[in-house]
């Protein structure tokens, strides 16, 4: 049995008419706990917004300073924890237009230009942009304590495997550069993410604009963004796609992470014992007592599912959508923010286990068996003439019988696992040292932006970044 409800009365699209409980609830879902992390973000985009209005002569001056007075109160009070959004207020972005509308008159020409659309766009595009470049300077941090081990063990030989079984020689340096590398990757490919998140839809409206003058470019400026998105329906159905890109560039950065953990974990066991986990970051077992666990590792693993998972989800959504704001869009949030704070942990957890992992020389060297030298072997004897396959075939038989002489020996005093042709160990270590400069000034120059508009030092992301969790809707 159905149950008809006033409860959307001062929604930003009431008209005056009921809506079934039932749908209510579908319809609010989660997002009136989600967008507490979007607070902020609505409120200095509304800051802007409302900037612009005064500029174009749609609100007046003395409007303009009583919203700027209410929104300072809002950012205040939400820096607090004291801002709240209920299941009736369905979103943000009503729970603060009646912030406004409470403490004055001009609240209710606040939204004049804008739809819940470009709105919903902004806040998640500032949220968005901020938290892709923390992401990037903690994946930066983590490649940084990489290359700082591999330039503290660059001749330690550690034996190199495939499909898991001892191959040729390797080395703590050119494993630990490495991932090093690839995570500079990674922080390319979130980059060309946040680029695309970095331009402002505001004034795109439902997609087709509004028939008022608009200045987007001064809203764009004073929300620090690289410039606007320009054409409105572009705008408008960037929304989920800039999303699902974004998470497409995390899955690959959780990949690298993913791998990482393996190989720590393949390391770590007791038959190898190429290194020791920090045992601060191991759990243990509820019924035996010698375990030491590495649950944050297996966790990072899995979590690399959840993140193709949700990046997988915003497509999925997206296909088939026709032009223009479809109610299907507010799914694409969830997915979306949750796996910007999840990736965000996992780097973490990353990063603290690489700072407190111990090397343990004497089993590397153990595990340097005559089989890794197998190829080097065959290479000594092509140097001396041989030909490859005949090469190849000596070395297979000199395994079979044991016969590891002399130019075994020798294969293992040319082995030099460190040598110059494989790493360029400074070289790494300068890419990584501009890459977080470079973050660091656009991250810089955002918080600048937002710190004037606010009047005051303020943060997108807030204090509890990142969390991946939020309770059920209730």
């Amino acid at each position: 049995m159905s149950t008809s409800s006033k409860a959307t009365s001062g929604r930003l699209w009431d008209k005056g008419g009921s809506l079934d409980a039932l749908v209510d609830r579908f319809t609010v879902g989660d997002d009136y706990l989600l967008d507490q992390r979007l607070a902020t973000a609505d409120c200095l985009a509304t800051l802007a917004h409302a900037e612009m209005l005064c500029r174009v002569e749609l609100v007046s001056a003395e409007e303009l300073a009583e919203l700027q007075a209410a929104l300072g109160s809002a950012l205040q009070d939400i820096a607090a924890g004291s801002f709240a959004i209920q299941p009736e207020d369905e979103d943000v972005h009503t729970a603060l237009e009646r912030y406004l509308t409470r403490r004055t008159a001009a609240g209710e020409k606040v939204h004049t230009g804008r739809s819940r659309n470009d709105q919903v766009m902004a806040a998640l595009r500032l949220y968005g942009r901020e938290a892709v470049l923390a992401v990037q300077a903690d994946a930066l941090e983590l490649a940084g304590r990489l290359c700082a081990l591999a330039e503290r063990y660059p001749e330690l030989p550690m034996p190199g495997r495939t499909h898991l079984q001892p191959a040729m020689p390797s080395s703590v340096a050119l494993w630990a550069q490495a991932f090093c590398e690839e995570l500079l990757d990674d922080v390319q490919i979130l980059d060309g993410a946040r680029r695309l998140t970095d331009r402002s839809p505001l004034g795109s409206a439902a997609g087709y604009g509004v028939p008022l003058p608009l200045d987007r470019e001064l809203v764009a400026q004073r929300l620090g963004f690289d410039g606007v998105h320009h054409n409105v329906l572009a705008a408008s159905n960037g929304r989920g796609k800039i999303e699902a890109v974004t998470l497409d560039a995390l899955e690959q950065l959780a990949l690298t992470l993913s791998r990482l953990a393996q190989d720590l974990m393949l390391f770590s066991l007791k038959e190898l014992g190429y290194v020791s986990l920090p045992a601060e970051l191991c759990t243990g077992s509820s019924i035996m007592p010698q375990k030491r666990n590495p649950d944050a590792l297996e966790l990072v693993r899995a979590k690399t599912a959840t993140v193709h998972g949700y990046a997988s989800a915003v497509k999925g959504v997206l296909r088939a959508m026709p032009s223009g704001y479809q109610r299907d869009l507010q799914e694409t949030k969830r997915p979306y923010l949750l796996g910007l704070a999840e990736v965000a942990l996992m780097v973490r957890v990353m990063t603290a286990t690489v700072s407190g992992l111990q090397i343990n020389d004497a089993a590397l060297r153990a595990g340097m068996t005559p089989e890794v030298m197998a190829t080097d072997r065959a290479y000594q004897l092509v140097l001396e003439g041989v030909p490859f396959r005949q090469a190849y075939r000596q070395v297979a038989e000199e395994l079979r019988g044991g016969d590891l002489s002399a130019g075994w020996a020798a294969a293992g005093a040319r082995v030099s696992p460190g040598a110059a042709e494989n790493l360029e160990l400074a070289s790494t270590a300068r890419q990584v040292a501009t890459a977080i400069k470079q973050v660091a000034a656009r991250r810089e120059q955002i918080a600048e932006a937002l710190s004037a508009l606010a009047g005051s030092p303020v943060s997108v992301l807030g204090a509890s970044w990142p969390t991946a969790a939020v309770a059920p809707a209730g």
